[in-house]
């Protein structure tokens, strides 16, 4: 009868743990998914202001414009990724434990394949440039400063591409150095950096310039967080670290796993950014800016399940490495 009352005694302290554990991953997932829902609100709001300002500022055509550009570099950023954000997600968890030089040498595998994508299609848009404004604008006088835009923001677009394999990688280790950064800081300084160019004088480059410029702090925000996760406490070598990572296998597993979701990210792009151009082409300057501020409040009526779409991968993806899915 004792041993019998022992072995329910343990069975029972266990299901507490596994209980408590539980509730404990509730509480995370739920304090997360606020954050991320946070962040993608006042994303949405700072996207919406940047463009209600810069209607403000310049006249409707010039808007547009600007608007086409930065449609045209958020279209080739996204491709640029590669799926590789989608591929860090799945992969990171698996060799989190496994040691600073592991982690680092999955996200190379992850971004040097990114960065000769996005700075190919980066070189494609500079050299083009003239030729897709003349098909942007429909206007002589808009073309120069147009081209111009496009060639200010093209060499951004390697950065914008990593900076978002970076930071959703960062996501196995929680998403508020990602929610901060993507979500909060960068989408932050567009108005601010758009109301001190009205201070100076804004034209259609300065406009972008304002767009462009927190894509580079936004990448060097990523760096940091990249460094951080590397030399953190929670980056240790486990067990697993004991068998070596083959490099090119693990190429291959990252890449076939990443490629397919590209196409998904392709598409998710066509739907998301490559609208105001296709207004643009088809209208004019002038439709696609009005057509850009009306549908970007759309996005705030998003916010939530792009919230849902941030915290969900990188849990699911965490708990099929532990096994606790199939």
């Amino acid at each position: 009868m004792s041993s019998l009352g022992a072995g329910a005694g343990t069975t029972s302290d266990a299901q507490d743990r596994s209980n408590g554990r539980s509730r404990r991953g509730l509480v995370s997932l739920a304090k997360a998914g606020s954050f991320s829902m946070a962040g993608q609100l006042i994303q949405a709001l700072m996207g919406s202001g940047f463009l209600v300002l810069l209607s403000h500022a310049l006249p409707q055509t010039d808007t547009g414009a600007v608007v086409e550009a930065i449609a045209v570099f958020g279209t080739a950023a996204l491709i640029g990724t590669c799926g590789a954000d989608v591929g860090l997600m799945w992969v990171l968890p698996k060799y989190r434990h496994s040691g600073p030089d592991v982690v680092r040498k999955v996200v190379l595998v992850a971004c040097l394949p990114t960065l000769l994508v996005a700075s190919l299609l980066a070189a494609i848009l500079f050299l083009l440039a003239p030729s897709i404004a003349h098909l942007l604008v429909h206007s002589a006088a808009l073309e120069h400063p147009t081209t111009f835009s496009l060639r200010l923001l093209a060499p951004l677009i390697p950065l914008a591409a990593l900076t978002a394999a970076i930071l959703a990688g960062s996501r196995t280790w929680g998403i508020g150095r990602s929610v901060f950064v993507q979500y909060l800081l960068v989408p932050s300084l567009r108005p601010l950096l758009l109301g001190f160019a009205l201070l100076v004088g804004v034209t259609s480059i300065t406009a972008a310039a304002a767009w462009g410029i927190p894509v580079l702090v936004g990448f060097l925000a990523a760096l940091l967080v990249l460094v951080r996760i590397v030399r953190s406490s929670d980056v240790v070598a486990g067990p697993e670290s004991e068998t070596p990572v083959d490099g090119r296998h693990l190429m291959r597993t990252f890449w076939r796993f990443s490629s397919t979701r590209s196409l998904d990210s392709v598409l998710v792009t066509f739907l998301a950014t490559f609208d105001v151009v296709m207004v643009g082409i088809l209208g004019s300057p002038k439709i696609a800016a009005s057509y850009a501020v009306a549908t970007r409040y759309v996005a705030i009526g998003l916010f939530g399940l792009q919230a849902v779409l941030v915290v969900i991968p990188a849990q699911f993806s965490d708990l099929m490495h532990r096994g606790l899915i199939d």
